[in-house]
C-alpha cells in the first residue's frame, strides 16, 4: 500500500509534562513503528511501559480504533516527534510496517522528524544490504512492484544507516531498553525549543546528565551540581538551558540566574552587590539590604523557600561560601528540601569544598563539531559535498571545542575555496579576541611557579607520563605536584588514564596560547622556551655558530683598539658594546628545546653548538622514522659538550656514535631517581648503561637501537618497570633471564632475529607480549595471567 501524502504536522498548545521530556508542538513525542507478530507482546510492551514511566508520550497502534486505515496512522507518524523502528526477523513481511518506514523518511525529509532504529535479533545487513533477508522478502514473498520496491528498500536503508542500538551489542533486554529510553531523551531535548531557537547542538546528552544529577523528582534533599571545565567549551550555555527548562516546566519554586559572577566581583570589587541581588529576586523584596540577612525573620523566610539558583562563573571557594550565605556545608538551614543549586567554574576546589555533585563538561564529538560548524560556515546542518574535506580540516583544529568552532566557523562564512585554504594554513584562533581572552585571564590569574608549570607542560609535555612530568618539573619548583594538581582542577591541563598510566594532555588551544605567550618575550635568543623549527634552525645552524664566533672575536680585539674584519665575505661585522646583542649571550636564558624533526629543516651543527646555554634543562629532539637522524649532522666527533643544567635529554636517531666526554650522569637528574630512558633510533648504540642503581626506572625504550648487542642483567631488578620496548633491535642477543617487576604491563621484543629466549616475567599485570618475528621457541608462564583485554 503506498504511503499517503504527509499534512502539515498539527500545532497543539505546548505539553510541560516533565523537566526531562521534550516540549514542543507535536502530538506525540514517540511513534512506534514495528511488527506486531513478533514484539507487541514481548520487548515493544516493555520498552512503551518504560518510555511512560518517563513521561514520554509515546504512540502504539493499538491507540487506533480498529475501523481506522493505515492512511490514519501515517497520519499520526506525521504529527510525532521521533520514530522508533524496530527492525525484527518478521518486519519485511508487512507491508503496511514498510509504509510506515517510508513516510518516516519523507517526515525526515520533510519536517525533521527523527528516527532511532533497533536491531532486534536481526543485524544491519539482514535490514539494509542488497542480498540481505528484508530484500529477499519483499522480491520474493511479496513480490512488490518495482516502484513499491525500490521505494521501501531506499527508505529501509536511510533509516537502518541512522544510530541506534542493537540486541547484539546489549543482549539484555532491561539494559537495552534503558538505552533507548536515554537515547529518546537526549535527542527531545535537542529539538526541543529552548535548544532549537538557540541552535545549541549536541546538548541533548548533556542536559540529560545534568538533570539526572539535579533529580528534581526527589523533593527531600537540598543539592548543589557543578557543571566544571575549561573556558569555552559551554558551561553557562549547559547551566541556562536547564535553568530554562526547569523553570518553565516546574511550579511553586522561587528561580534566579546570576552569570559571570567572578567578572562581577572583579569589575566591582566586591560581592556584596551580587548577594544583595540574589536575595532581593528569591524573596522578592526590592529594598532587602546586606545587613538585612542575618536578621532571624529573613533566614526564617528563605528557610521556608523551595529555590532553583543558577550561579555562574564562581572562581574561589570563598566567592560561593558568601553567596551561600557561609552555610554552603549545612544548606538545610538556608532553603526548603527540594531546592536546587547549579553552579559552573572553572576551578575543581569550588566544588569539591561544597561537596557538590560534579558534571565535568566535555568538548563536542566529530558529528556535533561538524554540525555546528556547518550552521556557521554553511547556515545549514550538513556542509555541501564539495566542501567536506575542508570542513573536516577547520574541526579537526578545534578538538571539539564549541567557541573555537563558532568563532571559526563565522570568519569562513561565505568566503571562497582560496581563502578557506590560506586561512586555515596560518591558522591561530588564539589571536581571536573573543577566545584568547577566556584562556589568558586564566594564565594571568596564576601565580609565578603555576604559570612556569604551565608554559612547560603545554610546551614540551603534552601526552606524558603524569608521574614522570612531575619528577622532572620537581627538580625545578619545590611545589611542582601542587602545581600540576592545581592546573588540572582550574581545567588548564588534563589527565587521561591509559593502558600504560595517567597522561597528562593539554588542550590545542591552550597550547597555543603558550606558544603565543613565549613569542611575547623579547628577541628570539632570550626566549624562556622554543618549540618552532624555524626559530630552532636560526639558532643552532652551522651558519649562525660561525657568525658567534666572529662575533665574540671582533668584539675582544675591539676592546684592545684594533679593527678587524671577518674572513667570510659579505658577512655583517656586529658592534659588540652591548653584551646582549650577542646570540650566544641571549642563549644563556633559554630554559627548554623540543624540536620534531618531522618539521625541521636540515641542518648542520658544529661542536659548540650548545656552549653557553647555562639555563638549558630541558632537551628533546623527536620524531619517530628512520630518516629522521639525517636531519641533523653533527662533526666527526660529535659535540664538545652539553649543558651542565640538564635535566631532560632526548635526542631520537642521535647522529653520533657517543655523547660528548664532557657530559657526566650527575648532570642529568641522578641515575637513582632516572624514571625514563628512551634511546629510541640511536642506531649506533652498542650499549646501555649500568641501571643497578636506577631502581625508579618505569620506562625503557630501545626500539630500532639496531646495533644494540644486549640488555645487561640489572636490568632484571628494576622492580618498577612499567614498559620494555625493544622492538627492531635486529643485532640484539642476550637479555637478562628474568623480569622481576611486578607491576610490568608492556613487553615488546618483536623483530629482533637473533633473541632466542624471552626473559621468564614475573607481573600479574602483564597487558602486551610482543614476540613476533623472534626465534622464540618457548613463551613464559607469565602468558597465563594476562589480563582481560591484553594483546599477545
Amino acid at each position: 500500500m503506498a504511503a499517503a501524502s504527509p499534512p502539515p504536522p498539527s500545532s497543539p498548545p505546548d505539553r510541560h509534562d516533565s523537566s526531562s521530556s521534550y516540549s514542543g508542538r507535536w502530538e506525540y513525542d514517540v511513534f512506534l513503528c514495528f511488527r506486531g507478530g513478533d514484539t507487541r507482546h514481548g520487548f515493544t510492551s516493555h520498552l512503551m511501559a518504560a518510555l511512560s514511566d518517563k513521561k514520554i508520550k509515546a504512540f502504539i497502534d493499538t491507540m487506533l480504533r480498529k475501523t481506522e486505515s493505515i492512511d490514519e496512522l501515517l497520519s499520526v507518524l506525521q504529527r510525532s516527534t521521533l520514530s522508533i523502528v524496530i527492525f525484527s526477523e518478521k518486519f519485511a513481511d508487512s507491508p503496511w510496517c514498510l509504509d510506515e518506514v517510508a513516510t518516516i523518511v519523507q517526515s525526515i525529509e520533510i519536517f525533521g522528524h527523527r528516527a532511532l532504529p533497533v536491531f532486534y535479533k536481526v543485524g544491519w545487513s539482514d535490514v539494509a544490504g542488497d542480498s540481505g533477508r528484508y530484500s529477499a522478502i519483499i522480491d520474493e514473498e511479496l513480490k512488490a512492484s518495482s516502484e513499491d520496491s525500490k521505494r521501501w528498500k531506499d527508505a529501509l536503508k536511510a533509516v537502518a544507516n541512522r544510530a541506534g542500538r542493537t540486541s547484539s551489542a546489549i543482549p539484555i533486554e532491561s539494559e537495552l531498553i534503558k538505552a533507548i529510553v536515554e537515547d529518546v531523551q537526549k535527542q527531545l531535548i535537542d529539538m526541543s525549543p529552548i535548544i532549537k531557537s538557540e541552535n545549541l547542538v549536541g546538548m541533548g546528552s548533556r542536559i540529560l546528565e545534568v538533570e539526572q544529577l539535579l533529580a528534581m523528582d526527589e523533593p527531600d534533599d537540598i543539592r548543589i551540581i557543578g557543571i566544571w571545565g575549561m573556558g569555552g567549551l559551554g558551561k553557562t550555555t549547559l547551566a541556562k538551558a536547564c535553568y530554562e527548562r526547569i523553570v518553565s516546566s516546574t511550579k511553586d519554586i522561587k528561580h534566579h540566574f546570576i552569570r559571570n559572577i567572578n567578572q562581577i566581583c572583579e569589575n566591582q570589587h566586591g560581592i556584596d552587590g551580587i548577594v544583595h541581588e540574589l536575595y532581593s529576586k528569591v524573596l522578592s523584596e526590592r529594598n532587602l539590604s546586606h545587613e538585612d540577612l542575618d536578621v532571624h525573620y529573613i533566614r526564617a523566610c528563605l528557610s521556608r523557600s523551595k529555590v532553583f539558583l543558577v550561579l555562574d562563573n564562581v572562581e574561589t571557594p570563598r566567592q560561593l561560601e558568601q553567596l551561600l550565605l557561609d552555610d554552603v556545608f549545612n544548606l538545610t538551614r538556608l532553603f526548603a528540601a527540594g531546592s536546587r543549586i547549579i553552579v559552573t567554574t572553572r576551578n575543581k576546589k569550588v566544588l569539591q569544598n561544597a561537596r557538590a555533585k560534579m558534571y565535568g563538561i566535555k568538548g563536542l564529538n566529530d558529528d556535533e563539531s561538524m554540525q555546528l560548524f556547518s550552521s556557521r560556515a554553511f547556515k545549514q546542518q550538513h556542509p555541501p559535498y564539495v566542501w567536506m574535506r575542508l570542513s573536516r580540516l577547520a574541526i579537526s583544529y578545534c578538538k571539539g571545542h564549541p567557541l573555537a568552532i563558532r568563532v571559526l566557523g563565522s570568519a569562513l562564512f561565505d568566503e571562497d575555496e582560496n581563502y578557506w585554504e590560506s586561512f586555515l594554513s596560518g591558522l591561530r584562533l588564539i589571536r581571536n579576541p573573543e577566545i584568547g581572552v577566556i584562556f589568558r585571564k586564566s594564565y594571568d590569574q596564576m601565580g609565578h611557579d603555576e604559570q612556569r608549570v604551565f608554559l612547560d607542560v603545554a610546551c614540551f609535555h603534552h601526552g606524558t607520563s603524569r608521574s614522570i612530568v612531575i619528577r622532572y618539573l620537581e627538580t625545578l619548583y619545590p611545589t611542582a605536584l601542587a602545581n600540576v594538581k592545581d592546573l588540572i582542577d582550574k581545567s588548564l591541563l588534563t589527565c587521561v588514564s591509559k593502558e600504560d598510566g595517567e597522561k597528562i594532555e593539554v588542550h590545542d588551544l591552550l597550547k597555543e596560547m603558550a606558544w603565543s605567550i613565549v613569542n611575547e618575550e623579547p628577541k628570539l635568543g632570550k626566549r624562556s622556551r622554543l618549540v618552532d623549527p624555524d626559530d630552532i634552525y636560526k639558532l643552532l645552524a652551522t651558519t649562525k655558530v660561525e657568525s658567534w664566533t666572529t662575533c665574540y672575536i671582533y668584539s675582544f680585539l675591539k676592546g684592545i683598539g684594533m679593527m678587524v674584519r671577518p674572513r667570510r665575505k659579505r658577512r655583517k661585522v656586529i658592534d659588540m658594546d652591548e653584551k646582549d646583542k650577542c646570540p650566544l649571550e641571549g642563549l644563556r636564558t633559554t630554559e627548554g628545546i623540543s624540536l620534531d624533526l618531522s618539521k625541521a629543516k636540515e641542518m648542520r651543527l658544529e661542536a659548540n653548538a650548545f656552549k653557553g646555554m647555562d639555563s638549558l634543562t630541558f632537551l628533546k629532539i623527536w620524531g619517530l622514522s628512520e630518516a629522521l637522524g639525517k636531519k641533523i649532522h653533527l662533526p666527526y666527533d660529535g659535540l664538545d659538550s652539553l649543558p651542565d643544567g640538564l635535566r631532560w635529554l632526548q635526542w631520537d636517531g642521535y647522529p653520533s656514535k657517543s655523547l660528548p666526554s664532557g657530559i657526566y650522569p650527575q648532570h642529568l637528574p641522578k641515575l637513582a631517581n632516572l624514571m625514563l630512558l628512551d634511546l629510541s633510533y640511536c642506531s649506533n648504540l652498542t650499549a646501555i648503561p649500568d641501571l643497578s642503581g636506577s631502581l625508579q626506572i618505569e620506562e625503557l625504550r630501545l626500539l630500532k637501537c639496531k646495533s644494540l648487542v644486549e640488555v645487561p642483567s640489572p636490568v632484571q631488578h628494576l622492580d618498577k618497570l612499567i614498559t620494555l620496548d625493544l622492538g627492531y633491535c635486529i643485532s640484539l642477543e642476550g637479555l637478562p633471564s628474568k623480569l622481576s617487576s611486578k607491576v610490568l604491563k608492556h613487553v615488546r621484543i618483536n623483530n629482533c632475529p637473533k633473541v632466542k629466549h624471552c626473559p621468564d616475567i614475573n607481573s600479574e599485570e602483564l597487558m602486551e607480549l610482543n614476540l613476533d618475528e623472534t626465534p622464540i621457541r618457548e613463551l613464559p608462564s607469565a602468558v597465563y595471567n594476562v589480563k582481560e583485554g591484553g594483546r599477545l
